[in-house]
Order: structure tokens, then C-alpha cells, then sequence
């Protein structure tokens, strides 16, 4: 961790100069003079993308860790291998996101982002997952038909 604090110091002071669109793909290495690499992962999508383009790395992340936050209070639901699956999606995503602080990962095409995407994309497939098993138990408790014959209700109409 030794000049990390310095790194920092110094693409922060660059991200508040370019902060909405930042200074494209591998800016790090073109535009910070210390050691020409950011670092960070979220410093390092904030200078390549600036606000604009870091807010979906960031809220990508959050995202993925609010669906796992999901996955898990349901993990009962699951079949014993796929609960298996979820325990080793949450492993990479917790050490991937560890990992951002220190190095630069999967804010850019890497091999991190070859693991950490595929992660994110089962977490929002199993989210998924778990909404339509709930709205087709809701379906089921209130008798309705499960095959698409939804009844058109005219209740607007039958008032003229």
C-alpha cells in the first residue's frame, strides 16, 4: 500500500478537473505522472469516465450487492446446488470489490471483469428468477388463470 495515498491524492486532484466525461479509456496512464496507474478501481472509472461514466461502475456495484443481499435472505428457496452457486458468486463478488480498493479491477475489460460480470449477471437472472416464482404464486392464491387468458376488465366502459 506504500504511495497509494499519493496516487489518490493525485487523480483526485485530476477528476476534479475533467469531472463529468473524464479522460477516456486508460487515462491513468496518459495523465498521472507518479506511477501512471490509478490504483483504485473507482478512481479509475471516475477518471477514465468521470462522474458520468463512473456512476455505472459504482451503481453497477451497488446494484450487485443489494441483489446478493436478496439472494441470500431467499437462499432457502434454492435446490442445494444453486444455493452452492449463490455462496460462490457472493466469494467473488465480496473479493473482487475487497480487491478494488488496492488494484485497479474490473472497472475496465480485464481479466477481473471476465469473473466479476458474469457474477452480476446471476445475481440479476436470479432476482428475476425469485420475482416471477413470487408473482406466479400470487397468480396461483388469487384464481387466475396461469395460461395468459387474463380477464379485460370494462369497468371504465360500464359507466357510460
Amino acid at each position: 500500500m506504500s504511495g497509494r495515498l499519493n496516487i489518490f491524492h493525485e487523480a483526485w486532484q485530476l477528476i476534479k478537473e475533467a469531472p463529468f466525461i473524464g479522460y477516456g479509456p486508460q487515462a491513468d496512464r496518459r495523465v498521472l505522472t507518479i506511477v501512471g496507474n490509478a490504483q483504485n478501481a473507482v478512481l479509475y472509472a471516475l477518471l477514465c469516465g468521470g462522474f458520468l461514466g463512473g456512476a455505472g461502475y459504482i451503481g453497477g456495484l451497488v446494484l450487485s450487492w443489494v441483489l446478493l443481499a436478496r439472494a441470500l435472505r431467499r437462499r432457502h428457496l434454492l435446490p442445494p446446488d444453486e444455493r452452492t452457486t449463490l455462496l460462490q458468486v457472493a466469494g467473488v463478488l465480496a473479493f473482487l470489490t475487497m480487491r478494488s480498493y488496492p488494484e485497479n479491477c474490473a472497472a475496465l475489460f480485464s481479466v477481473d471483469l471476465l469473473l466479476q460480470l458474469p457474477t452480476m449477471v446471476y445475481l440479476g437472472e436470479l432476482d428475476r428468477a425469485f420475482k416471477r416464482s413470487a408473482a406466479a404464486q400470487r397468480v396461483r392464491r388469487s384464481g387466475l388463470p396461469e395460461t395468459g387468458d387474463i380477464p379485460v376488465f370494462h369497468a371504465a366502459h360500464d359507466r357510460y
